[in-house]
């Protein structure tokens, strides 16, 4: 994939899905999405794994800080997530 990412806004344009649809793949209200998207930085870290899965990405795909797209807040911690609901190590 890139290098770079692409935020929640990017994936859904690229992938040509409305934002009902990603909230129905998510089981979420449509409302709960929009503000993920509108407000990436309040989307709880349990919630990414689930997220990447719907947008058929790397959870480290996801930019979440629009403003500082670098930072990347605990990755090693949440690639460990990744890894343990898939079984791996």
């Amino acid at each position: 994939m890139t290098s770079y990412g692409r935020t929640l806004r990017e994936w859904r344009a690229y992938l040509k899905k409305s934002k009902k649809e990603l909230a129905k793949a998510l089981g979420i209200h449509s409302s709960t999405y929009a503000k993920w998207e509108d407000h990436p930085q309040e989307i709880r870290v349990c919630e990414i794994p689930r997220l990447a899965a719907a947008l058929g990405c790397e959870a480290n795909e996801i930019i979440f800080f629009e403003e500082n797209p670098s930072f990347k807040l605990g990755i090693d911690a949440l690639n460990h997530l990744n890894n343990s609901e898939v079984g791996q190590p």
